[in-house]
């Protein structure tokens, strides 16, 4: 087997030797003292540096040749050799308990037993009777299973209580100035807004005039002057009406020179339809300069203008139209509106009206030709919304109110529903509700725990059913099942309620 040998100096102490120890890396060390000198003879040395090996696996041996220290490593089961090389070829002797830091000063062998046969014993002399023992141990046992029997079994109770139905109509006045609550039915109220648009068309039903064809004639142009005139195609006449009616010439011409000369012209009227067919000498003006030197007239009827009937848009067909689109766009903003409500909250559908009209656009405008009427409307309307928050509050007042003795009422069942058509007027809007909620019959835990327990499961059924008012029979469920008693502590039996939905 490896060995560590570690030679000792004339000045190591303790602490140096430990240190060396620790360094070490095999499972024998081996502490060569010095031949002059001496160092580590006290048997609390051989002890620490004993231990310090013993803590790093490795046993201890000495070589030295001083009496001292080959007495202090006999006492602590150190073996030590008279030179290492004995050391490598003999048998290291493991001791398995390290020396004792102080002499053994326990009383000889002779000594304890005296003393042991002179100790009077104390305790009565029935505990040292095996009868009383085994009694003793049998009535450990039952205070142990009367523990278990007490707080081990658990129990639930279902009960199924008989409900009920509880409903009143309350009449409500709901306003913008009302601030809170009121046992009276009085509930504040807010206005919603909302903008919407559309378009809608409808076939025209008016018939107007259109005119067709153009009237034609003959005029004749006067000179007034000496001098030869002019008249270039396009040159403008007219009657001396009011709108005056005009024609235009289709080709040029001129009159020759000399007062009274005339030379006759064609012309056209300028819009179609039948107020270009005049009557003979109705032209009276020329449109222009050439006024100043000639006159125009026309010496036989002007002819040929003609108008033909087509349909038109009437203001009653827009009339027809608003009011229809108005409903349309009615229904549209009664389902945004709904949208923008909270959980609970009313919209008075009747206070659902127009509050302005933003835009309005007809197409054609009415008398106009054409074959369809179209309009286009964005609109905002408004509709008086009351608070689900101040619904419930009320509903649960006047139903608490009116709780008829020994029922409690089941959470999450109140229903508020709007009774009857609303009224709307200058003092706010007037309306019946309808509060509905379901109750069930008062069934205190602790009472129900306190009549059951104990009892068998078929007796506390029993028990129960006749002390309370229920659907059916209660069920009593043991943990473990087996158990044949429910427990007699309260807070292990548990009560729960079913068919409350």
């Amino acid at each position: 087997m490896k060995l560590q040998i570690i030679s000792l100096d004339q000045h190591d102490d303790l602490l140096s030797v430990r240190d060396k120890i620790t360094w070490a890396k095999s499972p024998r060390i081996l502490l060569v003292w010095p031949d002059t000198g001496r160092v580590l003879t006290r048997r609390l040395d051989l002890v620490i540096l004993q231990r310090s090996s013993q803590q790093m696996g490795a046993q201890l041996g000495l070589v030295t040749q001083d009496i001292e220290i080959i007495r202090n490593a006999s006492e602590t089961g150190i073996p030590v050799f008279t030179s290492v090389a004995s050391a490598q070829k003999s048998y290291w002797k493991y001791h398995h308990k390290p020396g004792r830091l102080l002499p053994d000063r326990r009383p000889p062998q002779a000594l304890r037993e005296a003393q042991a046969s002179s100790r009077v014993s104390d305790l009565p002399g029935w505990v040292e009777n095996r009868w009383a023992r085994y009694a003793g141990f049998i009535l450990a046992i039952l205070c142990v299973v009367a523990l278990i029997a007490s707080f081990v079994p658990s129990a639930t109770i279902v009960l199924a209580p008989q409900t009920s139905s509880q409903s009143l109509t309350i009449p409500v006045i709901a306003s913008s100035q009302t601030r809170a609550v009121n046992l009276t039915g009085n509930l504040p109220a807010h206005l919603l807004t909302v903008i919407v648009e559309g378009q809608d068309q409808t076939p025209a039903t008016g018939q107007v005039s259109v005119p067709d064809q153009k009237a034609t004639g003959m005029v004749r142009f006067t000179n007034l002057t000496a001098q030869a005139v002019d008249v270039p195609v396009g040159t403008v006449v007219s009657d001396a009406g009011s709108p005056a009616i005009r024609f235009a010439t289709t080709s040029d011409g001129w009159v020759a020179a000399g007062p009274g000369t005339s030379t006759d012209l064609p012309v056209e009227a300028i819009n179609p339809g039948e107020d270009g067919n005049l009557a003979d000498h109705a032209i009276k003006a020329i449109e222009s300069s050439l006024g100043l030197v000639l006159t125009a007239t026309n010496p036989y009827a002007m002819r040929g203008g003609s108008s033909n009937l087509s349909l038109a848009a009437r203001q009653a067909d827009y009339d027809q139209l608003y009011a229809r689109l108005v409903k349309q766009l009615q229904s549209s903003a009664l389902a945004q509106l709904s949208k923008m409500l909270s959980t609970g909250d009313q919209l008075i559908q009747e206070s659902v009206q127009v509050k302005q009209v933003l835009d309005k656009k007809t197409s054609p405008p009415p008398g106009e030709p054409a074959e369809n009427a179209s309009l286009t409307l964005r609109l905002e309307f408004s509709g008086w919304v009351i608070s689900g928050s101040d619904l419930h509050t009320l509903a649960l007042e006047a139903l608490n109110a009116t709780l008829p003795h020994g029922v409690i009422p089941i959470d999450s069942t109140l229903v508020v529903s709007p009774s009857g058509q609303p009224r709307v007027d200058d003092s706010g809007i007037h309306l019946a509700l309808k509060v509905q909620r379901q109750v069930m019959a008062s069934l205190p835990a602790d009472q129900v725990v306190a009549n059951a327990k104990g009892l068998s499961p078929a007796d506390a059924a029993v028990r129960l059913a006749h002390l309370y008012p229920l659907k059916n029979q209660p069920t009593v469920q043991l943990n473990p099942a087996w158990w044949p008693r429910l427990p007699i502590f309260p807070f292990r039996i548990g009560v729960e309620l079913s068919g409350l939905s």
